[in-house]
């Protein structure tokens, strides 16, 4: 495992067009959390207040309805020994996609912007 400082990507697309993205440090948010994220980012974009409802029901409810379901894809670079996480979700033409990144991936902007 590296100890390299690593972030969060967050992009959130509706078809080819960008419609927020996001920098997080993996202190500020535990990587179990990153699907709730996804989550209620799919709530404010795309979902009505009874979907909202339907999602947050219990399995076992006849109301529960998972309506927004993420992937999760990783593996260990071989030559680097580098963790790659990735969370991507898709629905009603809306894609969030979270990758982890280390610091040398932050383009100079974002290095800026959360002050690296």
């Amino acid at each position: 495992m590296s100890d390299k400082k690593r972030f969060w990507r967050i992009d959130c697309e509706e078809g080819i067009k960008k419609i927020s993205s996001m920098i997080i440090s993996t202190n500020q948010i535990l990587d179990k959390r990153i699907e709730e994220l996804i989550k209620m980012l799919f709530a404010k974009y795309i979902l009505k207040d009874e979907e909202i409802l339907s999602s947050l029901s219990r399995v076992s409810s006849s109301r529960y309805n998972n309506l927004i379901r993420i992937q999760r894809y990783h593996e260990i670079e071989s030559q680097t020994n580098l963790i790659r996480i990735s969370y991507v979700a898709q629905s009603r033409g809306i894609s969030i996609k979270a990758n982890l990144i280390y610091e040398n991936e932050l383009t100079e902007i974002e290095k800026i912007e959360m002050k690296v």
